[in-house]
């Protein structure tokens, strides 16, 4: 919250944490409309809704975050016990499905169609929480793409099933990034493109030069130019949480 602001001098002070609605308040007691007795009682009756919504706001966050939990630990409990049982269409299925559902309740979390308009701005639980789902997708469809990739490429195929896996999933997280700007989704979208600045010029290297040292090296350096551009986006106001940007 901004801090609490004093607009008026004698009498009693309004309070309010908005500076435009304690000037609005403000106009209205010198034009004669209300007086400073009412416009205290209009400031305090909008902070205690406030109050009331912000709390209620922070319960459905928690319980959402409690939910998503349970529903994954009960993913990851499955998959631990049945996952050797499940053939391999089986497993890519599944992963499927859980990134679809992840997808589908970011979706509806953070607005649902009206998240497709360029106006929409969703309440910041709503965007914490769809891009939390948003991200958890991502990483659901790099697992996905993993098992498949592993079926159909030979042994000691470059790039191999991870690089193509982080490559799908930053698919996804970059698609969601667009649609919902969000901290959680940042972070997915850096991992993907992380492994594939790192690990997968390694392999690249590696495959051209046959040397782990230069190989090495050029993943460093894929790494260090990850990270300026990052820095650069930041700085230009693409990426809506520029310490955010500039940390990772």
């Amino acid at each position: 919250h901004r801090p609490v602001r004093e607009r008026w001098e004698g009498g009693t002070p309004v309070e309010a944490r908005d500076g435009a609605r304690a000037e609005a308040l403000g106009r209205l007691i010198e034009q004669g409309v209300i007086t400073r007795g009412q416009a205290d009682a209009v400031a305090s009756a909008l902070a205690a809704a406030e109050e009331r919504t912000g709390a209620r706001g922070r319960w459905a966050e928690v319980l959402g975050y409690v939910g998503g939990g349970l529903v994954l630990a009960a993913v990851v409990t499955f998959m631990a016990t049945a996952w050797n049982v499940l053939d391999t269409g089986a497993r890519i299925t599944l992963l499927a499905v859980v990134a679809a559902v992840l997808a589908t309740a970011g979706f509806g979390m953070a607005g649902g169609p009206a998240l497709l308009r360029s106006t929409a701005a969703p309440a910041p639980a709503r965007r914490r929480i769809g891009g939390s789902l948003f991200a958890l997708a991502a990483l659901s469809t790099a697992f996905a793409a993993a098992e498949a990739m592993q079926e159909v490429l030979p042994s000691g195929f470059v790039p191999s099933a991870s690089i193509w896996s982080a490559a799908a999933g930053l698919v996804v997280a970059v698609a969601a990034y667009a649609l919902l700007r969000s901290a959680p989704g940042l972070v997915a979208a850096w991992a993907m493109s992380a492994s594939l600045a790192g690990f997968g010029v390694q392999e690249v290297a590696h495959e051209f030069t046959d040397q782990w040292q230069t190989a090495s090296s050029a993943a460093g350096a894929g790494l260090l130019l990850l990270g300026t551009v990052g820095v650069a986006l930041a700085v230009a106001g693409v990426l809506r949480e520029q310490g955010t940007a500039v940390g990772l």
